[in-house]
């Protein structure tokens, strides 16, 4: 093979593990909400509240202008299912982006609750934004921690850095205000 074929290949071989882990995903996503038959009542509504953003590649991230730690925008919650342990939300919001364009994003995130207060899971997230991806539209599943307060949660992303989609690695901090 020459070299235009092997990075092909190889591009193929990225996109088509891109496409199983998505479907994975999804798949698991699917799996929890078929049990919904045995859930308890699930969260209510909240309003999030994004806010930081750390870089790890600080260089990098200033040599590409996405070095913005501040990142204000608001967004809402809805619970879809709870279960013992687990719970199954979704989010949608706007925010101010780490290259300080607006973003849009959404998600759907699986949580089990490790220690009480203390939950741990992966959501399916959306982003569009100039700023990542050439400005086309990004799913990717990223891991979530969230610590609950009781009125209030603090949650924690990180997108780590993959090829073009995102050239840093990434934590992203945001709160999430319980309305009762």
């Amino acid at each position: 093979m020459h070299g235009p074929q092997i990075a092909r290949t190889q591009a193929d071989l990225c996109n088509s593990l891109s496409h199983v882990l998505r479907s994975l995903c999804l798949l698991c996503l699917g799996l929890i909400v078929a049990f919904t038959a045995y859930a308890d009542e699930p969260e209510g509504w909240a309003v999030n509240s994004y806010g930081l953003s750390y870089h790890f590649e600080r260089s990098r991230a200033h040599e590409i202008d996405s070095d913005n730690e501040f990142n204000p925008g608001i967004g809402a919650r809805k619970g879809l299912w709870k279960s013992g342990p687990h719970r199954l939300y979704a989010e949608a919001g706007l925010y101010f982006d780490s290259g300080r364009r607006w973003a849009k994003t959404a998600d759907v995130t699986y949580q089990y609750e490790l220690v009480r207060n203390f939950r741990a899971g992966a959501g399916l997230f959306f982003f569009h934004t100039r700023t990542y991806n050439g400005g086309d539209p990004v799913l990717a599943p990223l891991p979530v921690l969230s610590y609950d307060f009781g009125p209030v949660e603090l949650n924690m992303a990180y997108a780590p850095k993959w090829r073009e989609l995102n050239e840093i690695n990434t934590l992203g901090f945001w709160l999430s205000w319980k309305i009762r």
